[in-house]
């Protein structure tokens, strides 16, 4: 979120990585709760990082990975709605734990890495076009 510390940024990725770990293991396979409002808890960062702490870093977000985030979330949703229902098949329970974890991919990956160090050698997607 703006952040240029890499040991706070370190933190904040295994703390995040932990949360995930904690909340799913809270949950049984056939509830979401927790699972749902870590998420949530991830797009309102998000949202909170993208227009209230600092609005020139805007661009510095991966708008294409928050669309698609939300699309996860959205389809999570839906699936959840429909696991719902008691005769329900249980694949709806597999798809809706897939879309989630797709979410909160995409939302991760939106967030700019200011700390990033570019000495790799290894090409990546964007130098394949240079």
């Amino acid at each position: 979120m703006g952040n240029r510390s890499e040991n706070l940024n370190t933190i904040l990725r295994y703390l995040s990585f932990a949360l995930a770990w904690i909340f799913k293991l809270r949950d049984q396979w056939d509830s979401a709760l927790w699972e749902v409002f870590l998420v949530v808890m991830y797009a309102l960062a998000a949202i909170y990082g993208m227009f209230i702490l600092n609005p020139r870093l805007m661009k510095l977000w991966d708008v294409d990975s928050i669309k698609k985030g939300g699309l996860c979330f959205c389809a999570a949703i839906i699936l959840f709605g429909l696991k719902l229902n008691p005769r329900a098949s249980p694949i709806f329970a597999g798809f809706m734990h897939l879309f989630a974890g797709g979410a909160s991919f995409f939302f991760w990956k939106a967030v700019p890495v200011m700390d990033k160090k570019n000495d790799s050698l290894l090409p990546t997607a964007a130098s394949a076009f240079r």
